[in-house]
């Protein structure tokens, strides 16, 4: 798996829930400082810092179920579905490669809105820690106020996921025993 896979698959490795559901089309999901903001079109492009490697995320399209928006969101090479819920950033784990959305869904909150939610939380794929960047932090894009989330996996395999509420990922620092790689955004264009 290359670097790009693995740290998309970070993102995705943690979910279990339940919802049911219905279907129609959803164009955002209204919540304009989530850590990504979800609106068809968004688009975001990276590069690596000392490196020659590039990587995109777009939101690909979106399917409403049970009074909820979803978004396929496509990140690193990887697809999988997210929704935003008060702040807090849900993802279907049981819909990671599909561009369809399931009927059943298994979801979990992965990143809890910047502040509101526990520091440090166990989830299903790893455990993570929450931190509010004392200073802003400068990427190609500009420069911006963030909050860092930690995925630890296990095994020797973290992340370290800067978001900027508004903006979404601005830079990540992926490690594994071989070394760490790190990916800074470029450009972006929300809605």
């Amino acid at each position: 798996m290359t670097h790009l896979g693995r740290v998309a698959l970070l993102l995705i490795l943690l979910g279990y829930g339940s919802a049911a559901c219905a279907s129609s089309y959803a164009r955002s999901s209204f919540e304009p400082n989530a850590l990504i903001p979800l609106a068809v079109g968004n688009s975001w492009s990276y590069a690596q810092v000392g490196g020659i490697e590039t990587a995109t995320a777009e939101v690909l399209k979106s399917e409403h179920q049970m009074d909820s928006s979803w978004f396929l969101y496509k990140e690193f090479g990887d697809i999988f579905w997210l929704k935003n819920d008060e702040g807090d950033q849900v993802e279907a784990i049981n819909a990671f490669g599909t561009r369809e959305l399931p009927h059943r869904l298994e979801e979990e909150i992965i990143f809890y809105s910047p502040g509101e939610g526990p520091t440090a939380y166990k989830i299903s794929g790893g455990h993570i820690q929450y931190n509010s960047c004392e200073e802003q932090l400068t990427v190609p894009a500009g420069t911006f106020p963030c909050h860092a989330y930690t995925i630890d996996l296990g095994d020797g395999i973290s992340s370290v996921n800067y978001y900027s509420p508004g903006v979404g990922l601005i830079r990540n620092e992926f490690a594994t025993d071989t070394g760490t790689v790190i990916f800074e955004l470029t450009e972006y264009r929300v809605k």
